[in-house]
Parts: structure tokens; C-alpha cells; sequence
């Protein structure tokens, strides 16, 4: 997944004027300044999806920030 995603759920986050906002997975490494639309907002989930071969498990890196 891309900016281009982020992007995308940003827009619809800010039009629908959700509360939260799940950019989790999509491998950013900063926010797009787009964020700034999402006035709403009160918490945003951000992390990364891994794969452990040595396990053969899919390991989660989550972290929700409470605005």
C-alpha cells in the first residue's frame, strides 16, 4: 500500500468526519500533511504488518495515539 491509500483514507475519514483513523500496514514514513483535513479526529492507529519466518507467525506492530 502506498501514500496514495493514506491519502484516500485520509479524504474520507475528513469527509465523513470520523474519530478515528486507521493508517496501519501502509508503510509511511511520514504523514501526509493532508491529516490536517481530519478535524474530527481523536485517534489515529498507525504501525506495520511482519512476517516471521522463523516462527512462521504474523507478528502486528500496533500504536494508537489518543488526540
Amino acid at each position: 500500500m502506498t501514500r496514495e491509500e493514506a491519502v484516500r483514507r485520509i479524504h474520507r475519514a475528513a469527509e465523513e468526519k470520523l474519530t478515528e483513523l486507521d493508517l496501519a500496514g501502509l508503510e509511511l514514513e511520514e504523514l501526509p500533511p493532508e491529516i490536517g483535513k481530519c478535524t474530527g479526529l481523536e485517534t489515529l492507529v498507525l504501525g506495520e504488518i511482519c512476517y516471521d519466518s522463523l516462527s512462521d507467525r504474523t507478528i502486528i506492530y500496533s500504536v494508537n495515539y489518543q488526540l
